[in-house]
């Protein structure tokens, strides 16, 4: 759990004009963690504030370059996939 606290850390201070796709593919990671944390399991590690600036980066991020835009983008989800 350190590890993702730690890159969550620092994907929020890496200004996005700074970013590697590298970088952006492991965002993409990360908040889907920090989402399945939250909806799944309903054990959040990061503030609704942080999980809100990893999403409105990797937003910033796939508008800068939409080429790494991936299919599994938290920014590309519709609805929900948890099950009753």
């Amino acid at each position: 759990m350190n590890q993702l606290i730690e890159q969550t850390i620092t994907l929020l201070q890496t200004p996005a004009d700074q970013y590697t796709q590298d970088q952006y593919n492991l965002l993409v990671d990360v908040i889907n963690h920090h989402t399945d944390l939250y909806h799944k399991e309903q054990k959040p590690i990061i503030s609704d504030y942080d999980y809100d600036q990893l999403f409105d980066l990797c937003r910033t991020l796939e508008t800068m370059y939409p080429d790494w835009t991936r299919a599994d983008s938290p920014t590309h989800r519709v609805g929900s996939d948890l099950q009753e």
